[in-house]
């Protein structure tokens, strides 16, 4: 997990620190934000309390959320945040109490490490059985390039074991559109496509890409 906290903050200040954090993730996360902030009495002006950001009792989520796009960012996040009375959000000794102002903005982050074919991961029986399922031979960290490589191959006698000119050129596309040197050193030694950074591989091929989950022991898939 790791955490960004900013003290002294304007309220104009609040939505851009926030949108700025999360916006410069590169891995799939969930996130929970939470407030300090000042309250002053009812009755005595001088009577004020101080609130430090803490998920304990200022959070604004009641539980993390969960980013799996850059689309998410604006969605989950950004647009609930502003439509909420954060006012509302916060925890009050007693009713003779009022909100002076929020200060202070605590951004919790956690990286979820969701990177799409890993050549690691051991793919279930029942997934690999599955005859609508196409099985690549291996994938070397490139699960999604296969994908896109099959796709896009239109060839009535096309075969998941023999598509590597057809991935290597998806992955020069997907090199040219980053602005990266292609290198036969980098395709053979390139990480696995993170979930979030699927909306760039959509721009890049000009595709929707669905990614589902599945629980292998109760079939259930979302």
């Amino acid at each position: 997990m790791e955490s960004h906290l900013y003290e002294g903050i304007e309220a104009t200040d609040f939505y851009d620190k926030l949108e700025n954090v999360l916006s410069t993730q590169a891995s799939a996360f969930k996130v929970n934000v939470a407030l300090g902030y000042k309250l002053v009495s009812k009755t005595d002006p001088d009577d004020t309390r101080y609130f430090y950001p803490n998920l304990a009792n200022t959070y604004v989520f009641s539980k993390p959320i969960a980013i799996n796009s850059k689309a998410d960012i604006r969605k989950k996040i950004m647009s609930e945040i502003r439509s909420m009375e954060l006012a509302d959000k916060l925890n009050y000794p007693s009713s003779g109490y009022k909100l002076k102002a929020i200060t202070a903005l605590k951004i919790f982050i956690y990286h979820r490490g969701h990177a799409l074919g890993d050549s690691k991961t051991v793919i279930p029986k029942i997934i690999r059985e599955n005859k609508h399922v196409i099985n690549f031979p291996k994938t070397n960290n490139k699960c999604v390039f296969h994908c896109i490589a099959w796709h896009t191959f239109q060839s009535a006698k096309k075969d998941p074991r023999r598509i590597q000119a057809q991935l290597k050129e998806a992955f020069k596309r997907y090199c040219l559109f980053k602005g990266i040197k292609y290198t036969l050193s980098l395709f053979r030694s390139f990480k696995p496509v993170d979930l979030l950074q699927l909306d760039e591989v959509e721009d890049c091929f000009q595709l929707g890409i669905n990614v589902y989950s599945m629980d292998v022991a109760s079939g259930n898939v979302e």
